[in-house]
Parts: structure tokens; sequence; C-alpha cells
């Protein structure tokens, strides 16, 4: 299954920030004391941006990728359908946008008290990027739609 994001205007924004940081305020992007001043980059630079862009787009893949791959593990080794449920519920729902796997536990428990329980399992997988969005939101895509799947054999 392929996995596929189009975040890459984060990279862009890293960029931004190293600029700044660089010292090179004024020549770089808007300031505050010159807005009409903005930064062309050399075509080394633009050079360097397209790859940070790419690199952040399959990096970001990558994260969304493994993120599905936990879930679809979840699923099949140790999900509960009260769990689930409430995490598909959630998945149908959801417009905040608040997806850290913090928030994703506390769905899928529903205040059962076992929140910490199955954040630990969760954690398990060992995936040291595990805290990042586009991981969490791979997971929940990928726990969701296993769900799918198999709850229609019930």
């Amino acid at each position: 299954m392929p996995c596929v994001t189009t975040t890459i205007t984060s990279a862009f924004h890293v960029v931004l920030l190293f600029w700044k940081d660089a010292g090179q305020k004024g020549n770089n992007m808007q300031s505050a004391q010159n807005p009409s001043r903005t930064y062309i980059p050399s075509d080394e630079e633009q050079i360097a941006i397209e790859k940070l862009r790419k690199s952040a787009a399959e990096f970001e893949d990558d994260l969304y990728c493994r993120g599905i791959s936990a879930g679809v593990r979840y699923v099949l080794a140790v999900a509960d359908y009260g769990h689930l449920r409430r995490l598909e519920r959630w998945y149908d729902s959801n417009t905040d946008g608040d997806r850290t796997i913090r928030r994703i536990v506390r769905v899928m428990t529903g205040g059962d008290g076992s929140h910490r329980e199955v954040e630990e399992v969760i954690r398990q997988s060992g995936d040291p990027d595990i805290d990042e969005k586009i991981w969490v939101s791979g997971f929940v895509d990928g726990a969701v739609k296993k769900f799918n799947e198999l709850k229609n054999e019930l």
C-alpha cells in the first residue's frame, strides 16, 4: 500500500528559521524592521531548499508508513473491540487535528482506566518518532482501516 504525504512546507519553514538564526534576518525574509525586503536565494541555496523539500517529504512519508504499520500490528496483536470502536468513531468525526499519542490513547480507552497500559503497548513498537503527529496519523489510519476490514467478519 503506498504511503504518501504532501506536507513539505515544513522543510521550507525550517530553512527560513535557519537563515534567521544565522543572523541574516534582513536579507532572507521579511523582517519587522523592513517588511518589503525579502530574500532571494542564490542558486546554491535554491538547490539546498529543493533537497530539503524532497528530504522532508521522504521523511514524512516514512513516518506515516511506519505509523500505519504499527497501527495494523496493534489491531492484530492486542487491541480490543471497545478501544477500536471508540477510535473509529473519533476518527470519523475528528476535525480538531489533535493527533498525539496521549490523545489517541484517551479516546481509545474512553476513561476506562487503562490508558497508561495502552500507551505503553503502543510505545513498545520502539519507534523513535512515535510522538510525531504524522506517525500518529499513520497509526490511526492503519488501525482504523484494519479494524474495519476485520469488523466485517464479526
